[in-house]
């Protein structure tokens, strides 16, 4: 088995440490030396196999159809009849006007338009959330510091 060397570290560490510097640039740098270190350590224990062919390219998902944009009014109308008219982080009934479209796992951190993936939130609970995930949402809103959105 190939042991990763004091290079194969330092290398993670320094683009570990500009994805914390600079998360939405360096993302794409980081999977590219990503899958470069991945095949200088599979080619070190290939064994038998002697040629590694690798993809450099991002394969994109066929299976769901055409994704329509996230806040496409189709999309707000589905949604806003499967949640009732319901905010899906402080639980209040708003008029459809009053909510927003929002991801439930952040599209910067790779989750697509896909409906699945989408929620109604009132405007308060849009802006606490950010760009983090559902879980930070509703963990603001159990600590009692935000109340019932009005």
């Amino acid at each position: 088995m190939h042991k990763p060397t004091k290079t194969y570290y330092a290398e993670l560490k320094k683009y570990a440490q500009l994805g914390a510097e600079n998360e939405g640039t360096v993302r794409a740098a980081l999977s590219e030396k990503a899958a470069k270190l991945v095949v200088e350590r599979i080619k070190a224990d290939q064994g038998l196999f002697q040629e590694i062919i690798a993809c450099t390219d991002i394969p994109k998902r066929t299976d769901l159809g055409n994704i329509l944009r996230y806040n496409a009014p189709e999309n707000k109308t589905q949604l806003y009849g499967e949640q009732e008219g319901y905010c899906n982080g402080c639980e209040v009934h708003f008029e459809m006007r009053n909510l927003e479209v929002d991801h439930m796992i952040a599209e910067n951190v790779g989750r697509a338009d896909h409906i699945e993936n989408l929620q109604l939130l009132c405007g308060n609970c849009n802006r606490i959330k950010g760009h983090r995930g559902q879980e930070y949402l509703l963990s603001r809103l159990k600590g009692g510091n935000y109340g019932k959105c009005l």
